[in-house]
């Protein structure tokens, strides 16, 4: 039995990759990309870090290094197939005040006061807060009425 011409029109074949944000695209994530995760983080654990949720990721690096990982990652993907999305790719220096918005999350860098050495600090983005704010105030205000 043939599809009438009308919803024949609405569809599309994929020939390549998975959708975005279909069900399946953490688990490729996960699975394309858990080697390259393992590697970064083992390569030098003193000066690199990675960060990742399915298919998107952050690299922290101590100031030289930054030209060095973003090579070697765009290699490592190249080699799997996947290409790093240069639009979404920044280097941010957060020592000097500067902050990486992941996931729902702001990444900076601080001191800490006991031993003076540097450590990534993880707290919620203003955007996130404000939502939470938001949903708090709605729930209060629906209950007040």
């Amino acid at each position: 039995m043939r599809q009438p011409k009308t919803v024949q029109k609405h569809f599309s074949k994929l020939t390549v990759g998975v959708p975005q944000g279909g069900v399946i695209s953490p688990l490729m994530g996960n699975i394309y990309l858990d080697a390259m995760d393992k590697a970064v983080n083992a390569f030098n654990p003193r000066h690199v870090k990675m960060v990742r949720f399915a298919d998107d990721f952050v690299i922290i690096v101590t100031a030289g290094w930054e030209a060095y990982l973003l090579k070697r990652t765009n290699e490592w993907l190249t080699k799997v197939g996947l290409t790093l999305n240069l639009e979404k790719t920044k280097c941010t220096d957060t020592r000097n005040g500067g902050k990486v918005e992941f996931l729902g999350f702001e990444l900076s860098d601080r001191i800490s006061p006991k031993s003076g050495k540097h450590y990534v600090y993880v707290q919620p983005s203003k955007k996130s807060e404000g939502k939470y704010r938001d949903k708090i105030r709605d729930i209060v205000n629906h209950s007040t009425t």
